[in-house]
């Protein structure tokens, strides 16, 4: 899934990363990845930001979230790099 990354603040500020999946819940206001540990399959790997995004918008294994700050933005990507990392060292270690 690709997910592009935009600012309100700084316009030309745009930035993508692929993930293999991206989840967002709006009432609690955070972004979530299913992430397997072993032989539990039901584990989540979850943000938890003191921001939230002004807009988010999937359509065809593509997202589309804008932030209002560059800075949030890039919180928001480096949590992305973590979270896939986290990821692919879930699936290396699952059993079943």
């Amino acid at each position: 899934m690709k997910i592009l990354i935009s600012s309100i603040e700084d316009q030309a500020y745009a930035t993508e990363m692929e993930v293999g999946e991206l989840n967002y819940e709006r009432e609690k206001e955070h972004f979530w990845m299913r992430c397997v540990r072993g032989d539990d399959w039901f584990q989540r790997v979850t943000s938890s930001f003191d921001f939230s995004p002004q807009a988010v918008r999937f359509a065809d294994r593509v997202a589309f979230v804008v932030f209002d700050l560059t800075s949030e933005c890039e919180k928001f990507y480096a949590w992305l790099v973590k979270a896939e990392d986290q990821i692919r060292e879930g699936y290396r270690t699952m059993r079943g």
